[in-house]
């Protein structure tokens, strides 16, 4: 049996979209085995994760709380403060360590435990250059490099640290590293159709392959409640668009308001300030907040509509969890989520409040959520998003290389 790895430069603690495709793999590790392949570890720049006396990842988010994780937002938000992602300086020493330290740090740990994986998955480009700088070409192990983007692979980064990527030469600098990343893996695999479209990588260097979620028992696919309940699970950032959504809120007729309600999961570095808005536009009642949650499945179950006015996306976790319990999905048309989303089923929305709001007096004032639209979620999801199938794919990108 050949035996695969995973390799990423942040820690697995972290709560984000890629830990939770890394979760996804952990709880494939059984279809794995159905191909004679055998998931062994995570190497992250905290953690060496074994796969192989693990179910899920559960790590993520296992330090929030903690007195740890207090003392590093802390300092992060210390270091935010001093050094702005504006200018060169902070953008420059930023970049260092989020990305090209932690990569170092994760490629080391592979070292001292003496990986003899057969395959390597790596989840981001820094990994990459670290692993083939320390290693060469000549190692017999075979690897594809996830690209998480629906564009190029800097498209999140680049807007993120501006003080770097608004000079020409570092930018160029920057993409040329990332081909080169790109370059050193035997093959690039993107999370949509149209990603893959996008990349001007050769077509037998690249293929695509739909983010999957494993299905849970007692699925039962109800008729809408009353009031509607909408649902936004999402770290509660600009990003993701919670405050725009809560503004949309604010735009409805109280009539509206009557018949609908809004849950939004998640924390986040714009919690406060989102649940300050709520209280700001007297819409305690019809708004709940309920910070990070580990029952997001359960909470699900109680749902009518999934809703995310996101700014970009690769192909959201979030989503196929929604659609898996059949729900009706409202989404910007970013990333691969227009190709999750069919007439039907779901709708794109404008993520600015005015549009927004007109979205949802619609969505109510012409009960576009049936049963049978629900039913039409669910089949969507057992058709293209399983996670067997997902595993499936990669096993068989893997066993072609």
């Amino acid at each position: 049996m050949k035996s695969v790895s995973i390799v990423y430069c942040q820690p697995l603690t972290q709560i984000q979209g890629i830990n939770y495709v890394n979760n996804s793999f952990v709880m494939g590790g059984k279809y794995f085995k159905e191909h004679n392949l055998e998931l062994r570890h995570i190497y992250a720049p905290d953690v060496m994760f074994d796969c192989t006396t693990h179910d899920h990842l559960g790590l993520i988010g296992s330090n929030v709380g903690t007195a740890a994780y207090q003392r590093e937002r802390k300092i992060r938000v210390f270091i935010r403060e001093l050094l702005s992602s504006k200018y060169l300086l902070g953008a420059s020493i930023k970049m260092f360590f989020n990305y090209t330290m932690n990569a170092k740090k994760t490629i080391n740990r592979m070292i001292r435990e003496n990986d003899d994986s057969d395959y390597l998955i790596f989840q981001d480009m820094y990994s990459v250059r670290q692993f083939y700088k320390k290693f060469g070409n000549n190692t017999g192990k075979k690897s594809l490099l996830i690209l998480h983007c629906s564009n190029h692979p800097l498209e999140q980064i680049e807007p993120t640290f501006p003080g770097w990527f608004k000079y020409e030469c570092l930018k160029k600098h920057s993409y040329k590293k990332c081909d080169e990343a790109m370059g050193l893996v035997d093959k690039v695999i993107f999370l949509s159709e149209h990603a893959w479209n996008a990349s001007s990588l050769p077509v037998a260097k690249k293929t695509y392959i739909f983010n999957g979620v494993e299905d849970i028992g007692n699925v039962s696919i109800n008729s809408s409640s009353k009031p509607l309940q909408f649902v936004i699970v999402a770290s509660v950032t600009y990003h993701k668009g919670q405050l725009n959504l809560v503004e949309a809120m604010s735009l409805l007729d109280p009539e509206t308001l009557s018949k609908i309600h809004l849950t939004i999961v998640g924390g986040g570095n714009e919690f406060d300030k989102c649940q300050q808005l709520v209280k700001d536009k007297k819409l305690e009642n019809v708004v709940t907040m309920t910070g990070r949650r580990n029952d997001v499945a359960d909470i699900l179950k109680r749902m009518d509509v999934f809703i995310l006015p996101s700014l970009s996306e690769g192909m959201p976790m979030s989503i196929l969890e929604a659609m898996r319990q059949g729900l009706y999905v409202m989404a910007t048309e970013v990333g691969g989520i227009p190709e999750m989303i069919e007439e039907g089923y779901g709708e794109f929305i404008i993520r600015d409040p005015q549009p927004l709001a007109e979205s949802i007096r619609r969505v109510i004032s012409e009960n576009v959520v049936t049963q049978e639209s629900k039913q039409k979620s669910r089949e969507r999801y057992e058709k293209d998003f399983t996670l067997r199938k997902m595993i499936e794919q990669y096993s068989e990108t893997l066993l072609s290389l």
